[in-house]
């Protein structure tokens, strides 16, 4: 009798357990992040309508091609396959689940980056788009700022792009269809697809 009460109450401690702790790969880039197995301290502190302080990223290298990908306004869509992290822009918050991108995905990316010379692109990349009739820039609000950090050949490169005039210099266009290209591989990925969407946007 007393073993059987014994695996009675095992098997409701278990039950409780998977109940409150759920059995999904998502967590909070909040509170919730603490309790985390992946830890995203660079987004903890973060508050709505501010942008990530990359620089709080630890710069070690992984021997290895990766990148951190921030995207949107503010850059608040953060691809990291560093720590094999995607983090959604909620506009009133920020939510995060492990996400990792296919081998062959990661091949495709790393040579797309090199047909493109990434290193050799300015860290404060600023192209500039003047219209040729009136020799004026056209700026939109809100606008994507991007924030690239990747490992290639043993070194690091960061970039960061605020691209409020949508450049049609080369290099803008072929790096801003690079960026596109992996966001629509985030997206098509069922993970995504379960992530909570905004409900506010910005104006």
């Amino acid at each position: 009798m007393k073993l059987r009460l014994r695996r009675t109450l095992y098997v409701l401690t278990v039950l409780a357990c998977l109940i409150f702790s759920g059995c999904s790969n998502e967590f909070s880039s909040g509170e919730n992040n603490n309790n985390s197995d992946v830890k995203l301290s660079y987004l903890s502190e973060v508050k709505d309508f501010e942008s990530p302080d990359f620089n709080k990223i630890e710069k070690s290298l992984s021997n290895r091609f990766n990148f951190i990908l921030g995207f949107g306004v503010y850059s608040r869509n953060i691809l990291n396959t560093f720590d094999k992290t995607f983090t959604n822009d909620l506009v009133n918050g920020l939510y995060s689940i492990n996400f990792t991108l296919s081998d062959e995905e990661m091949k495709l990316i790393e040579k797309k980056f090199r047909d493109i010379d990434i290193l050799s692109y300015a860290d404060d990349f600023a192209p500039i788009s003047i219209n040729p009739l009136n020799n004026t820039t056209t700026y939109i609000t809100p606008h994507n700022t991007y924030y690239l950090r990747i490992e290639l050949d043993g070194k690091l490169k960061e970039i960061i792009w605020e691209n409020s005039n949508l450049s049609k210099e080369e290099s803008a266009i072929v790096l801003r269809n690079l960026i596109k290209k992996i966001e629509q591989m985030i997206y098509q990925r069922d993970e995504y697809k379960k992530m909570p969407v905004p409900k506010n946007g910005y104006n």
